[in-house]
């Protein structure tokens, strides 16, 4: 006999209640589950979401596949200079477009500290990015001028209101006559 013929039948289907938890994994890894409708919430089911990445994924390997087949099929037609040429090309694009994605992000960076030493919340920071520093800058400062008068405003609103009567306290002498009397 061999090893799965030993074990008992509740090994097999995963436990005693029969659930067989790593049957069903692999059910759904491969797709065979049948679709159960959204939860009480209105959220997707687990199947329903694994359905989808699965899909994604697979939309996304198919399109890596036919980019690196179209990819081979040009280095293919040229000539190994034009070939060389064409990967330092794309070399070159590729590092540019890293360099780039670097200053965005430490643009950002800069954007956030800028606006920590003004006192402006850091979730700003994506819609006052310029092109530059220096335009960050500008757009920062008019952002502040414009966030103080609303502050401002909103707290001269709240605010509002009647202002208490001097000497209303206890007693007709107030507060400073119940000092006195015990100086």
């Amino acid at each position: 006999m061999d090893e799965m013929e030993k074990q008992p039948a509740e090994e097999k289907t995963g436990g005693q209640d029969g659930t067989g938890a790593e049957d069903k994994a692999a059910e759904i890894l491969a797709g065979t589950v049948e679709e159960k409708s959204a939860g009480q919430d209105g959220e997707p089911s687990m199947e329903e979401s694994l359905r989808k990445l699965r899909e994604e994924l697979e939309a996304e390997k198919t399109e890596a596949v036919k980019n690196a087949v179209e990819e081979a099929l040009k280095k293919a037609s040229m000539k190994p200079e034009e070939v060389k040429e064409y990967e330092g090309k794309k070399r070159e694009e590729e590092l540019e477009k890293r360099e780039k994605d670097l200053q965005l992000r430490e643009l950002k960076n800069d954007t956030k500290d800028i606006l920590h030493e003004k006192g402006i919340p850091a979730g700003f920071a994506d819609f006052l990015i310029g092109a530059d520093i220096e335009k960050t800058r500008e757009n920062i400062s008019a952002f502040k001028k414009e966030f103080d008068l609303a502050v401002q405003a909103q707290v001269e609103q709240r605010m509002k209101g009647t202002t208490p009567k001097a000497g209303s306290g206890a007693g007709s002498g107030g507060f400073s006559a119940e000092i006195e009397k015990y100086l």
